[in-house]
Protein backbone atom coordinates (compact mmCIF):
# COMPACT_ATOMS: atom_id res chain seq x y z
CA UNK A 1 0.00 0.00 0.00
CA UNK A 2 2.92 2.34 0.69
CA UNK A 3 4.07 2.20 -2.96
CA UNK A 4 0.48 2.70 -4.18
CA UNK A 5 -0.02 5.82 -2.05
CA UNK A 6 3.40 7.30 -2.77
CA UNK A 7 3.01 6.73 -6.51
CA UNK A 8 0.03 9.12 -6.49
CA UNK A 9 -2.53 6.49 -7.41
CA UNK A 10 -4.66 6.93 -4.30
CA UNK A 11 -7.85 8.99 -4.54
CA UNK A 12 -9.01 11.39 -1.83
CA UNK A 13 -12.63 12.28 -1.30
CA UNK A 14 -13.52 15.34 0.76
CA UNK A 15 -16.98 15.86 2.22
CA UNK A 16 -18.12 19.17 3.69
CA UNK A 17 -20.54 18.21 6.43
CA UNK A 18 -22.45 20.54 8.69
CA UNK A 19 -20.20 19.89 11.70
CA UNK A 20 -16.97 18.57 10.17
CA UNK A 21 -15.00 18.24 6.97
CA UNK A 22 -14.01 14.64 6.27
CA UNK A 23 -11.16 13.42 4.04
CA UNK A 24 -10.92 9.77 3.01
CA UNK A 25 -8.10 8.17 1.02
CA UNK A 26 -9.09 5.09 -1.00
CA UNK A 27 -7.24 2.53 -3.08
CA UNK A 28 -8.20 1.33 -6.55
CA UNK A 29 -10.76 -1.06 -5.05
CA UNK A 30 -12.43 1.85 -3.18
CA UNK A 31 -11.23 0.51 0.18
CA UNK A 32 -10.50 3.18 2.79
CA UNK A 33 -6.80 3.25 3.59
CA UNK A 34 -6.66 6.50 5.61
CA UNK A 35 -8.98 9.19 6.88
CA UNK A 36 -9.02 12.50 8.71
CA UNK A 37 -11.50 15.11 9.81
CA UNK A 38 -11.67 18.72 10.92
CA UNK A 39 -14.48 19.99 13.13
CA UNK A 40 -16.08 23.29 12.19
CA UNK A 41 -19.11 25.34 13.04
CA UNK A 42 -21.36 27.47 10.90
CA UNK A 43 -22.41 31.02 11.73
CA UNK A 44 -25.64 32.90 11.22
CA UNK A 45 -24.78 35.75 8.82
CA UNK A 46 -27.60 38.04 7.68
CA UNK A 47 -30.13 35.34 8.54
CA UNK A 48 -28.30 32.60 6.62
CA UNK A 49 -26.21 29.81 8.16
CA UNK A 50 -22.82 30.00 6.50
CA UNK A 51 -19.07 29.31 6.69
CA UNK A 52 -16.28 31.79 6.01
CA UNK A 53 -13.74 31.15 3.26
CA UNK A 54 -11.07 31.15 5.95
CA UNK A 55 -12.90 28.37 7.82
CA UNK A 56 -13.25 26.39 4.59
CA UNK A 57 -9.54 26.67 3.79
CA UNK A 58 -8.48 25.83 7.34
CA UNK A 59 -10.89 22.89 7.39
CA UNK A 60 -9.66 21.40 4.12
CA UNK A 61 -6.05 21.82 5.21
CA UNK A 62 -6.82 20.25 8.60
CA UNK A 63 -8.72 17.26 7.19
CA UNK A 64 -6.01 16.67 4.57
CA UNK A 65 -3.22 16.87 7.16
CA UNK A 66 -4.97 14.39 9.46
CA UNK A 67 -5.61 12.03 6.54
CA UNK A 68 -1.95 12.28 5.50
CA UNK A 69 -0.85 11.57 9.08
CA UNK A 70 -3.18 8.55 9.17
CA UNK A 71 -1.68 7.23 5.90
CA UNK A 72 1.78 7.59 7.38
CA UNK A 73 0.79 5.89 10.64
CA UNK A 74 -1.06 2.99 8.99
CA UNK A 75 0.98 2.47 5.81
CA UNK A 76 4.29 4.25 6.46
CA UNK A 77 3.46 6.27 3.35
CA UNK A 78 4.09 9.94 2.67
CA UNK A 79 1.06 11.48 0.99
CA UNK A 80 2.63 13.94 -1.43
CA UNK A 81 0.41 13.61 -4.50
CA UNK A 82 -2.94 12.22 -5.56
CA UNK A 83 -4.29 10.80 -8.78
CA UNK A 84 -5.05 13.40 -11.41
CA UNK A 85 -8.33 11.69 -12.29
CA UNK A 86 -10.17 13.55 -9.54
CA UNK A 87 -8.12 16.71 -9.29
CA UNK A 88 -9.95 19.69 -7.78
CA UNK A 89 -7.93 22.10 -9.89
CA UNK A 90 -9.36 20.54 -13.08
CA UNK A 91 -12.96 19.52 -12.30
CA UNK A 92 -15.38 18.47 -14.97
CA UNK A 93 -16.70 21.52 -16.86
CA UNK A 94 -19.67 23.01 -15.08
CA UNK A 95 -19.31 20.85 -11.98
CA UNK A 96 -18.27 23.55 -9.50
CA UNK A 97 -21.05 26.02 -10.41
CA UNK A 98 -23.61 23.19 -10.40
CA UNK A 99 -22.58 21.83 -7.00
CA UNK A 100 -22.32 25.32 -5.51
CA UNK A 101 -25.78 26.32 -6.72
CA UNK A 102 -27.32 23.01 -5.63
CA UNK A 103 -25.82 23.35 -2.16
CA UNK A 104 -26.99 26.96 -1.84
CA UNK A 105 -30.54 26.18 -3.00
CA UNK A 106 -30.98 23.16 -0.71
CA UNK A 107 -30.02 25.23 2.32
CA UNK A 108 -31.03 28.78 1.44
CA UNK A 109 -33.23 28.80 -1.66
CA UNK A 110 -36.96 29.38 -1.89
CA UNK A 111 -37.67 25.67 -1.32
CA UNK A 112 -34.82 24.98 1.14
CA UNK A 113 -35.06 21.54 2.68
CA UNK A 114 -31.84 21.20 4.68
CA UNK A 115 -30.60 23.03 7.75
CA UNK A 116 -32.99 25.97 7.68
CA UNK A 117 -36.08 24.54 9.29
CA UNK A 118 -37.94 24.60 5.97
CA UNK A 119 -37.57 28.31 5.34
Amino acid sequence: MKAFIESGKAVMGIEFGSTRIKAVLVDDGFRVVAQGAHDWENRLVDGVWSYSLEDIEAGVRGAYAKCAADAEAKCDAKLTRLTEEVCASRPAPGLVPYVGEKHYQRKHGKNAYYGQGGR
